[in-house]
């Protein structure tokens, strides 16, 4: 089966494609668009405390892409909103936006040169991005997650070279995860998590050679960890971790030659510290850890 047919039979099996069913009193909404070609342009905008926006787009035999956008708001304390847009070709665009609680967003584009984004304002949201897959590498796609709001999960895979990844959540208690592979490419990814609370964890995951990982928080009791490993390549990775207050943990483990780490924690601590750990197992690597 293809990557095309494979996609839609999994959106179909999720049950993810109905027009509208009410739940718990309240009407579902449900709003869905295929389109097949290029240059098209696809909107969805709903108000209502539960919803569901689907957009299938497909441009494989076409040199441009095409654009999706959806936007929920009216997020109530049990909220469904679901968010969902997959895109198949070189050059495409989405985006989602939503306001509430309890949302999730998701957006799967197979391709090159793509730009993925999603905003969520709230607490208790989903958001997930993937871009290529283990059977069709992608390059130079960018994907932004930005999240206001607790207890909050974001997500970003993405495979091939070339790419960027980027995460900022500025609430408390919220995950954060890149996992990025490239492999087989001799040109590496851009990964950058901001988590500006309390109680957040982060974690950055690289293969492939000349990659670059930054993870920044400046709040309390966060967990942060960086994971690269060159594959055999002589290009070496750079990974960062930047923690200003006290209470915080850090993790870098590096394989591979040439490769550079950075931990620093500052700010005196008043209650138990901070803790630092950098592993490289190569040559020619360098290893800083700054504690003020």
């Amino acid at each position: 089966m293809g990557i095309k047919k494979t996609l839609l039979a999994g959106l179909i099996g999720l049950g993810l494609f109905i027009p509208s069913m009410s739940f718990a009193g309240e009407i579902l909404q449900g709003a869905v668009i295929y389109q097949y070609g290029s240059s098209n342009e696809a909107t969805i905008e709903q108000d209502n405390p539960y919803n569901y926006g689907n957009i299938y787009q497909d441009s494989t035999d076409y040199e441009t892409g095409n654009t999706a956008t959806i936007t929920q708001t009216g997020g109530a304390e049990e909220a469904i909103n679901d968010a969902h847009i997959v895109q198949i070709g070189t050059g495409n665009t989405a985006s989602i936006d939503q306001s509430g609680d309890s949302n999730d967003a998701y957006i799967t584009q197979v391709g090159s040169e793509n730009d993925a984004s999603i905003d969520q304002s709230g607490d208790g949201n989903i958001a997930s991005i993937t871009q290529g897959s283990e059977e069709y590498t992608a390059t130079g796609n960018t994907a932004s997650i930005d999240q206001s709001g607790n207890d909050n999960e974001a997500y970003i895979d993405q495979y091939g070279p070339g790419n960027d990844a980027t995460i900022s959540q500025p609430g408390n208690s919220n995950y954060a995860s890149i996992y990025q592979d490239s492999t087989d490419y001799e040109t590496g990814n851009t990964a950058s998590i901001d988590q500006s609370g309390n109680d957040n964890e982060a974690y950055i995951i690289q293969y492939g050679p000349g990659n670059d990982a930054t993870i920044s928080q400046p709040g309390n009791s966060n967990y942060a960890s960086i994971y690269q490993d060159s594959r055999g390549y002589e290009t070496g990775n750079t990974a960062s971790i930047t923690q200003n207050t006290d209470e915080n943990d850090a993790y870098i483990v590096q394989y591979g030659s040439e490769n550079t780490a950075t931990i620093t924690q500052g700010a005196e601590p008043a209650y138990g510290g901070y803790y630092a750990y950098i592993y490289q197992s190569g040559t020619g690597n360098i290893a800083t850890i700054t504690q003020k």
